[in-house]
């Protein structure tokens, strides 16, 4: 039975083919009819052939028809009417039986004088209407590779190169070679793009790749070898390469089964002859999870091929370097690809009309033709796929390819968000969820791009803030002009690719520090890549460039400051302005770079507390030397979280003091003692009377004993003491939890820095109103008293947070005592009578007086 039914549908597809000829003849002889009688121009209506669709037994199959083949269009090259098939049902019966029959593996022997007419079926060209027979053909031939292929079988098919026979055929289907000498010139059978949008290309290379797979399970590899010789991977790559979306997903997946081929075999696999099932030749070390083991990597260049034609950064990078892609290597320059991703994706939101993606695929003749289809999100969810299925697949891979890695380098340059996301969620599983995964070149990749975008965006930001500054000056305004209507343009782009790129930098932020926080590892490829180091000093001359330029000076810059390397006698200038006494704090509410330093303060608070932090690294990712290249601690780190406190917004200034309160609430040694008197400073700093000079270390003594009260009409600025606010509730917090920080922040002055607050602060209110002046209906709230209560408010939460230090900073930790939680801890410092002692002095402390802060200065 089942070589009949191999017969049968050999048969059913020699019938659609007749079937479609004779409508074709009909057709041509009608047409040519007309044109005699001097009638239609042979356009003729088809309702004249209804008899076309006839089974020849007087009932017509419409109920039948698969709706492959269901279409009224004309043939482009004839103009022919589709037909309809007439062996629809007989085909799925044939196949459903046949694959009954397969499940019994005794039916494989039985096939085997026939298995050449029963594989050709599957890559044969078909009419449209004749799709349903290569569909039950490849159904039929899955079936019989499941449960009957043997061994033996294996080695017969190789013999008789039916591997290399199908692939042919499959190239000829997709037009990736010229068609057969035996197929017929005026024959209407599907090639190229229109056996694409039937469906026949996947029939076909399923059907082809699944048969070579289950080959591999018998430890037998020709077949998969004859796929190769055949050009099997460069066909399947051309067909995903031309096919439409959804096609194009279905052939991905075939990928996946040809890298999980087993290619390992030990001399100890089938030979011929062997007529041994799977099981007795694999014995129990071929389990379900070692089966999806991507041994066979080769397949893999399907997806890197495809890969460089997809993703436009590659593209243009290899343009750039004469066609050299990027490279990972352990000396690779990461920071320079990460830079040129970065500009490119920079170039392509804010370009007028054409995006750099566009032009970077059309620029050079040479380049590779980018895919029919989007690939870009498929590529990624068949690797994530591969890396999912067994734990050593993404070193296999990514030690060869660098997969992830060139996503996360393209990261920025990526226009849909989910690809973006997709992105981001591959490299938390890859750091989460494989243990055993080396991820330290895809990290690497993250930091550096991180840091370009950062760097970009602070550069963008102060670009932002020259241009906000100039226009609030006195320069005339050209309105109404082409040119200034282009500059508005322009600007509005540049304004959207900043908040698009600040979104992107803000992804990538979540994801660093979700993986800062799994695996402190991550923290070690970040110093080691100089995230503390040479990135933080260049973020830093961008902030203090637009800060010094801008926000305190009001000093018109030239946008090119920035490029322009050799302009260190500035940058010298305006270093030294920052950090000397003479710098003036200019905190604002907002400005343009917060949203930047914020995201890298949530990274540095995280990376601070690595052990190796305070000691940071600049060769990039070289460990070998660590020892070379060591910076003196703090480096720039402290001088950039100053800087955010003292110059940018609120934003920003909380973000900073979270860094200085993540580091001194670990630290023990002199690297706190640096950090308390860091902040200490930073207080002293914030003269809440505007105009005021900053106190200096040499005047600090002369101003704490001094009685002098400031003007009663001295201004107080309300950002001074909300800075100052914080810098107090974030000391309460350390000594809190730091028990060493309480007598470093003694010893650096801390009380003497509350009662400079205290003499600071005498006058900067004013007067409330009596009670009568209240109750008076005539005399309302005029907005100096709406100023007088708003400056009160701030004043009382400024000495509130001071009284909290006060209390934190002279709490006791008693010794002698087993659990803490057993007895409550006193707000000052005083003595805790115990039993004995209460019996002793047969007295009972019923309250405690505050102790006296006179002498605690």
């Amino acid at each position: 039975l089942p070589p009949n039914l191999i017969h049968c549908l050999r048969l059913l597809r020699v019938l659609e083919l007749q079937h479609d000829h004779a409508v074709a003849m009909r057709f041509q002889r009608e047409r040519e009819r007309r044109r005699a009688e001097g009638g239609a121009d042979g356009s003729g209506s088809d309702a004249n052939y209804d008899d076309a669709d006839n089974d020849g037994g007087g009932n017509t199959n419409e109920d039948d028809h698969d709706d492959d083949g269901n279409t009224n269009e004309d043939d482009d090259s004839a103009s022919l009417p589709a037909t309809r098939p007439v062996s629809t049902r007989a085909a799925k019966k044939v196949s459903r039986l046949l694959c009954l029959l397969c499940a019994d593996a005794s039916v494989g022997e039985q096939l085997r004088p026939h298995l050449f007419g029963l594989l050709a079926l599957s890559g044969a060209s078909y009419p449209r209407s004749g799709v349903h027979i290569a569909t039950a053909a490849s159904d039929v031939i899955l079936a019989f590779a499941a449960s009957c292929l043997s061994a033996s079988l294996v080695w017969f098919l190789h013999d008789r190169k039916m591997i290399v026979h199908m692939t042919d055929d499959v190239k000829e289907l997709c037009s990736a070679a010229a068609p057969s000498a035996s197929a017929p010139s005026n024959s209407r059978c599907l090639y190229g793009p229109d056996a694409e949008e039937a469906g026949l290309w996947v029939v076909a290379l399923k059907t082809v790749v699944r048969l070579v797979a289950a080959s591999c399970r018998h430890r037998c590899d020709e077949l998969l070898r004859d796929y190769d010789a055949a050009g099997g991977y460069r066909v399947l790559a051309h067909a995903i390469a031309r096919s439409e979306g959804g096609r194009a997903a279905k052939l991905l997946e075939l990928v996946t089964a040809l890298a999980c081929c087993r290619t390992d075999g030990d001399g100890t696999g089938a030979g011929r002859g062997d007529e041994r099932d799977a099981d007795e030749l694999d014995g129990p070390s071929l389990d379900l999870a070692e089966a999806k083991a991507a041994t066979n990597a080769q397949a893999f260049e399907i997806v890197d091929e495809l890969m460089v034609r997809s993703v436009s950064l590659i593209r243009a990078y290899a343009e750039s370097n004469d066609g050299r892609r990027p490279e990972f290597r352990p000396r690779a320059d990461f920071a320079a690809m990460a830079r040129f991703s970065v500009d490119y994706a920079w170039d392509d939101l804010a370009s007028p009309s054409t995006s750099a993606s566009t032009s970077a695929s059309t620029s050079s003749p040479s380049s590779p033709e980018p895919p029919k289809a989007d690939l870009v999100s498929e590529l990624l969810v068949t690797t994530l796929q591969l890396y999912s299925d067994h734990a050593k697949n993404f070193d296999l891979i990514e030690s060869e390819y660098h997969t992830l890695s060139h996503y996360i380098l393209a990261f920025p340059s990526f226009s849909d968000v989910s690809v973006k996301v997709l992105t981001l969620k591959t490299l938390e599983y890859v750091c989460t969820g494989l243990a055993v995964a080396d991820s330290a070149v895809p990290l690497k990749v993250a930091t550096e791009v991180f840091a370009a975008m950062s760097e970009r965006l602070l550069k963008e930001a102060g670009k932002m803030a020259t241009v906000a500054a100039r226009e609030g000056g006195t320069e005339p305004k050209r309105e109404g002009t082409d040119d200034a209507n282009e500059e508005k343009e322009n600007d509005e782009r540049r304004e959207n690719a900043f908040r698009t790129m600040v979104q992107d930098a803000q992804l990538l932020c979540e994801t660093l520090v979700k993986l800062l926080e799994f695996d402190e590892r991550v923290g070690y490829v970040m110093l080691d890549c100089g995230f503390l180091g040479a990135k933080i000093d260049d973020m830093l001359d961008l902030i203090m460039t637009t800060v010094m330029g801008v926000y305190v000076s009001t000093r018109p810059r030239d946008e090119n400051d920035d490029d322009d390397e050799g302009n260190d006698e500035g940058k010298e200038k305006e270093e030294t302005a920052l950090d000397g006494e003479s710098a003036q704090p200019s905190p604002t509410v907002s400005t343009t770079m917060d949203e930047i330093y914020e995201c890298v303060c949530r990274v540095l608070k995280n990376v601070v507390l690595n052990p190796e932090a305070r000691a940071v690294h600049g060769e990039r990712g070289n460990n070998s030397m660590r020892t070379e290249q060591t910076i003196a601690p703090d480096s720039s780190l402290n001088t950039f979280l100053t800087v955010g406190v003292l110059h940018l917004g609120d934003k920003a200034s909380k973000a900073a003091l979270g860094v200085f309160e993540g580091m001194m609430s670990k630290n023990h040694d002199e690297l706190l003692r640096s950090d308390m008197a860091c902040i200490i400073d930073l207080i002293d700093k914030f003269d809440p009377a505007v105009g005021g000079s900053p106190t200096s270390s040499s005047n600090r003594e002369a101003d704490a004993s001094s009685s002098t009260v400031p003007n009663a009409d001295t201004k107080v600025d309300k950002l001074f003491i909300a800075r100052q606010n914080a810098m107090l509730d974030m000391l309460a917090n350390i000594l809190a939890t730091n028990e060493p920080a309480q007598e470093v922040f003694r010893s650096c002055g801390g009380f003497e820095c509350i009662v400079r607050i205290f003499f600071r602060l005498a006058g900067s209110i004013n007067a409330p109103k009596s009670d009568q002046q209240e109750n008076d209906p005539d005399n309302g709230d005029s907005p100096e008293d709406d100023e007088n209560k708003a400056m009160s408010s701030a004043v009382m939460k400024l000495l509130e947070s001071a009284f909290k230090l006060v209390a934190t900073a002279t709490r006791p930790v008693s010794r002698n005592q087993k659990n803490s939680s057993d007895l409550s801890t006193p707000p000052l410092a005083i003595d805790i009578l115990g039993e004995d002692d209460a019996s002793i002095t047969g007295t009972v402390m019923s309250s405690t007086a505050a102790p006296s802060t006179a002498n605690l200065m």
